[in-house]
């Protein structure tokens, strides 16, 4: 599945901690000049992000890099939990992307 947001300064992400039973979904701004405007617009809307996502998510900013990210706990390592894990993330990415088009530079 081609997540891109097209030549912006931000990406996707999506991955699965199976040790520590995380998926995780949502928005990586890495190092650029922008960075710091990126994130802050996003970081001002945050109420109406959660809201928009339907859940709270992390937002995290550090010298390098900044992230808006979901997560959820499941046990990866039960074959019986794809499918809800799964499902989860394509829901996720469908809402990072709304996230992006209503909140992005």
């Amino acid at each position: 599945m081609d997540l891109s947001f097209g030549s912006s300064d931000y990406w996707p992400t999506m991955n699965a901690v199976i040790t520590k039973s995380i998926i995780r979904c949502g928005i990586w701004i890495g190092v650029s000049s922008n960075k710091d405007a990126i994130y802050s617009k996003f970081k001002s809307n945050e109420v109406a992000i959660n809201a928009l996502v339907g859940m709270t998510l992390n937002f995290t900013e550090n010298t390098k890099t900044c992230s808006i990210m979901a997560e959820k706990n499941i046990d990866l390592s039960n074959e019986s939990n794809w499918t809800e894990a799964y499902t989860w993330l394509m829901e996720i990415a469908v809402k990072i992307k709304q996230v992006k088009d209503q909140f992005g530079i």
